[in-house]
């Protein structure tokens, strides 16, 4: 009950700071925080509030009054133990999404610089859904179209040189139905020949753009891919 109490209190506080309109702030005289219960209460009340609106989340300032003098003056709470749960629950929920979406807005925009400086070099193809790719060996085979499969050697990396899935590492090219793979490579291995080799940037729209295991949401991803074989009709 005491942890409970004193969760609320943390809470209750932040959220009367964040209902306070800008008119109440200018009116209100600052407070000497000249002991440690009022250190205490502005420390929590700080730390706690803008964490709170970043969510978006609005306060009903009656109702957070209402909430501090039901815990001042020691009455249980209004809400049962099972709906604090289901709050708390929810709460946290908004806060892991407030964060995944915070992620991924920053993959998109570092992906997004990163493909305008990349594509400025004089080898680099950037074609027109934005994909970029740059020749590394030149063969001189067949290329495959939408209905076919290939053998491809491969090893893709994130922005930050972490390589995150290789083929190469496994000692045996992979197989793979054009059809069947992202839409970046669907995209360039319908360009390459056999015996290339391509460095190849895709940006997080024709990659995952929610993510997946070990790639972070909105991420750009570099590959250095070689088409080693193509499987007419997507035969094995």
């Amino acid at each position: 009950m005491i942890k409970q109490n004193f969760l609320a209190v943390i809470v209750t506080a932040a959220t009367l700071l964040a209902g306070c309109n800008e008119k109440e702030a200018k009116q209100t005289a600052p407070i000497e925080l000249d002991t440690m219960d009022k250190k205490l209460s502005y420390l929590f009340t700080f730390g706690n509030a803008s964490q709170i609106q970043d969510l978006g989340v609005k306060f009903d300032v009656e109702v957070v009054r209402q909430a501090v003098n039901d815990a001042n003056n020691g009455l249980e709470s209004r809400l049962s133990e099972e709906e604090a749960q289901a709050v708390s629950r929810a709460f946290q929920r908004m806060k892991r999404e407030s964060a995944a979406k915070a992620i991924k807005e920053n993959n998109i925009k570092l992906g997004a610089e990163y493909l305008a400086e990349n594509g400025k070099k004089e080898d680099v193809v950037t074609t027109e859904s934005g994909l970029q790719y740059e020749i590394i060996v030149s063969g001189d085979g067949e290329t495959p179209t939408l209905e076919d499969s290939v053998l491809a050697h491969y090893e893709g990396k994130l922005l930050d040189g972490k390589v995150f899935d290789s083929s190469i590492d496994r000692g045996e090219p992979a197989h793979f139905p054009l059809r069947g793979v992202i839409p970046g490579w669907t995209e360039v291995l319908q360009l390459m020949k056999t015996g290339d080799k391509w460095k190849v940037t895709i940006p997080y729209n024709l990659a995952y753009p929610d993510g997946t295991r070990g790639i972070d949401a909105g991420s750009t991803l570099i590959f250095e891919i070689e088409l080693v074989k193509v499987i007419k009709g997507r035969k094995n």
